[in-house]
């Protein structure tokens, strides 16, 4: 049995070998004027385009900010299970996630989260008046992981807003374009992941399914243990519009080849498009498509940060049959929410007094 484990183990790594490709690093920093902003957003269309995710270079306190953040996430799941779970709220998505209450596809994932949504107090008029869903006060285990994340979570989220007027620049646009506006004052937040080992995990390796991320523009950071698989953009493969009710990314692909292995690489952020991003650019940058399948021995720790429109911001798509629908962020994200968590409280109260229905009531932005 302990030999047949070990070839079970060395078969993995060669696939990973095998399949492992190199994605390409810029650093956000070094444009000096336009033109070379231009210049750099063309190169970085072009790999998302080809490799369906880049990375960014990260400076000395982005480096800092980013341990000092999985430190904290570590140190959460080092409690026990009781410690976690009280960390949940009716209100907010805000709160812990216990490995096997993620659901897509009719598969639950063998992760844990901390979900991070922007913190609204109870007597703010979209809490209290309007009664948005996914609107309320953020908990948090301790003082040292709210600062710790937020910390992280805000020069990531100033990377994000570099990077998205480079990328709208290497799209044709000017200057302070509609994507930089979209994601202004946007509904910003970020999963706190804790993957298990396929030993912890009775050896399963499921970590996450084929999905593509429902927001615009995903960064995320890894320790150095592995494990996130991306599918690179081949020609001619169809690709579901996760935004559109008829279509899907969930478990696309899930068991076929064509995965290729993120290498965990020291002081960078894994960045790629989302759902809304590809609606946004008319498809022109599609979302990536991604899984996380767990190492035999090690767990793995994580953090991915979705910079965001605004919660009412709406978009236009048009479906295969030529209709055209509007489809709010607010509403995408709800609804994506309501669907991996349907036993969560948070899932239920939102169901049970309809306030989906409440978006319809914040004016529109186009």
């Amino acid at each position: 049995m302990g030999a047949y484990l070990e070839e079970s183990k060395d078969f993995v790594k060669n696939m990973q070998a095998l399949t492992t490709r190199s994605f390409e690093t810029f650093d956000v920093r070094a444009p000096k004027n336009l033109k070379e902003q231009r210049e750099l957003g063309e190169r970085i269309v072009a790999a998302l385009q080809r490799d369906s995710l880049i990375q960014i270079q990260k400076n000395y306190q982005e480096d800092l900010l980013t341990a000092q953040a999985l430190l904290q996430n570590r140190k959460f799941n080092q409690l026990p299970f009781d410690g976690k779970i009280k960390f949940v709220s009716d209100t907010t998505y805000t709160g812990y996630v216990f490995s096997g209450e993620e659901k897509k596809g009719g598969q639950y994932d063998q992760v844990e989260v901390y979900t991070v949504f922007p913190h609204f107090d109870k007597d703010d008029e979209l809490v209290k008046t309007l009664r948005l869903p996914c609107h309320g006060e953020a908990v948090y285990p301790s003082v040292e992981y709210k600062n710790a994340i937020e910390a992280y979570m805000k020069a990531t989220g100033n990377m994000c807003d570099q990077l998205i007027e480079i990328i709208g620049l290497g799209l044709g646009l000017e200057p302070n374009h509609y994507l930089s506006k979209m994601v202004r004052d946007g509904f910003h937040h970020a999963r706190v992941l804790r993957f298990k080992s396929q030993k912890e995990a009775g050896g399963s390796s499921n970590g996450i399914s084929a999905h593509s991320d429902y927001g615009f523009l995903i960064a995320a950071s890894q320790d150095d243990v592995g494990g996130l698989w991306v599918r690179p953009i081949t020609n001619g493969e169809k690709r579901g519009r996760n935004y559109l009710e008829e279509e899907t990314t969930i478990g696309a692909y899930n068991d076929q080849p064509g995965w290729a292995f993120v290498t965990p690489t020291a002081s960078v952020w894994t960045v790629f498009v989302g759902d809304m991003m590809e609606l946004a650019t008319d498809r022109k940058l599609k979302a990536n498509l991604h899984k996380v399948i767990l190492n035999e021995e090690k767990e793995r720790f994580a953090i991915a940060y979705f910079h965001e429109p605004k919660f009412n911001q709406t978009f236009l798509s048009v479906n295969s049959k030529g209709q055209k629908k509007e489809i709010v962020y607010g509403k995408h994200l709800t609804n994506m929410y309501t669907k991996a968590y349907p036993n969560r409280s948070t899932t239920k109260r939102i169901e049970s007094e309809e306030l989906i229905k409440n978006i319809d009531r914040l004016p529109k932005i186009s």
